[in-house]
């Protein structure tokens, strides 16, 4: 061989190489945690069961927060291996953002203040997930109270448009750059904390599809959650506005796919004497094309109130996008 071949073959070799170590290269995980004011010790038992684990961030996300409640928090940041926003406001779709926007990391994987995690469950993330790119992650949830049991059975691999309307939030692994990029949020007009309180993991995702992204289940449980037991007493303005929110989500498919979607739901409630009331909102929600129709909150519409971010040694106060750090808790 001569030299300028010679000289060729190490051209490209050398040209491959940031690609070599790039493809071994793990993508970083955040793992937020979403709480309010009164429950906020749950969250913290979460977040020290992940010491062990192997997790790039750990950010508790605490809502309906005062004074007196961020006063305290700051005052016990001493000894924590995980940051905390404390954040004024109430609504879980808000919370999902404010982990978005807060992490550091490649993903963020947002859950609850009452699951379990698997141990190595963040390991094992790191091991399945590509390099960030345009898939959001599903991580299966078992029962908590059952343990080998699955609690949404669903095939392994992509998964397509139906399967989008049965995810939690706890089970998303989310790409932060592409998802930044695409300018995707929760909308926080619905989901828990707000008066109309489901839905928000499942339009997110069916705007994520329509906006390029694929979502792909990991074929794995890596979290449990206690199984949900149905209230003997349901708030009938909730209920009704779930319903709403069901058809509005159906609104996004055929008419033929939508009303099968409408058969299966209503099934459940054939026997029930509200059957009639479910068919009638879920009609009610099917008209509504957008989600401003179905609030009657604009789309312009943009939340007020602050979050103070808090971590480890001094505690930065976030107001708006002004840091101010301090050296002992108090509130300004």
């Amino acid at each position: 061989m001569g030299a300028f071949e010679a000289q060729m073959i190490n051209a490209i070799d050398q040209s491959k190489l940031p690609r070599m170590r790039a493809s071994r290269m793990r993508p970083t995980l955040t793992v937020a945690i979403s709480t309010v004011a009164d429950r906020w010790e749950n969250a913290e038992m979460v977040a020290q069961s992940l010491r062990n684990q192997d997790v790039d961030q750990i950010l508790v996300i605490i809502q309906k927060c005062n004074d007196t409640t961020i006063q305290l928090l700051a005052g016990n940041r001493n000894n924590s291996s995980y940051s905390i926003v404390a954040d004024r406001e109430m609504g879980l779709s808000r919370s999902r953002n404010i982990a978005i926007e807060k992490t550091r990391s490649d993903y963020v994987w947002t859950v609850d203040d009452d699951v379990e995690i698997v141990p190595q469950a963040c390991a094992r993330i790191k091991e399945l997930v590509a390099s960030p790119n345009d898939v959001i992650y599903l991580a299966r949830v078992g029962n908590r109270d059952d343990v080998g049991s699955y609690t949404r059975p669903r095939k392994k691999g992509r998964i397509g448009w139906l399967y989008l309307c049965r995810a939690n939030s706890i089970e998303l692994i989310l790409p932060v750059k592409e998802i930044g990029k695409r300018q995707l949020r929760f909308d926080t007009r619905i989901g828990l904390g707000t008066t109309f309180p489901t839905g928000e993991e499942n339009l997110f995702l069916l705007n994520a599809v329509s906006l390029g992204m694929q979502v792909v289940d990991l074929g794995e449980t890596l979290i449990r959650h206690p199984k949900i037991a149905t209230p003997s007493k349901i708030n009938r303005k909730d209920d009704e506005r779930r319903w709403q929110v069901r058809g509005h989500i159906a609104s996004k498919f055929g008419p033929p796919i939508a009303f099968a979607l409408g058969i299966r739901w209503c099934a459940r409630r054939f026997f029930n004497a509200d059957f009639i009331t479910a068919c009638r909102n879920l009609l009610r929600g099917y008209k509504c094309k957008t989600v401003n129709v179905l609030t009657g909150i604009p789309d312009s519409y943009e939340e007020n109130g602050r979050c103070e971010y808090m971590r480890m040694g001094p505690v930065e106060v976030v107001f708006g996008d002004r840091v101010e750090k301090i050296s002992k808790p108090q509130i300004r």
